[in-house]
C-alpha cells in the first residue's frame, strides 16, 4: 500500500524542514533536539519532527513571552540606554 500525503504522516518533517519552519540553522535544530528543547524523535541516527508540535511550541513560547515581555518585544530600535 502506497503512502499518501493525507493524515499524520504528512506532519512528519525532517531537520532541514524544521529549520526552515523555525528560520534557524539546521545544526541548531539538532542541538535543540538533543537538549530536549525541540520535540522530536531519533530513529536510528535520523531525527524526525512533528510540524504540529513545533508550531504548538512556537505558539506557547510566543504566548509565554508576551506575558513576560520577551517574545513580542520590538528589537528594530536600540534600547533607550544604548550608546
Amino acid at each position: 500500500m502506497a503512502a499518501t500525503t493525507d493524515g499524520p504522516m504528512r506532519e512528519v518533517i525532517t531537520p532541514a524542514q524544521a529549520a526552515a519552519l523555525l528560520q534557524i540553522h539546521v545544526k541548531t535544530v539538532y542541538r535543540l533536539a538533543r537538549q530536549g528543547v525541540l520535540p522530536g524523535h531519533q530513529i536510528g541516527r535520523r531525527w524526525r519532527f512533528s510540524r504540529t508540535e513545533i508550531l504548538a511550541l512556537m505558539s506557547r513560547r510566543r504566548t509565554d513571552g508576551a506575558h513576560n515581555g520577551h517574545a513580542t518585544a520590538d528589537h528594530s530600535e536600540p534600547p533607550p540606554d544604548a550608546p
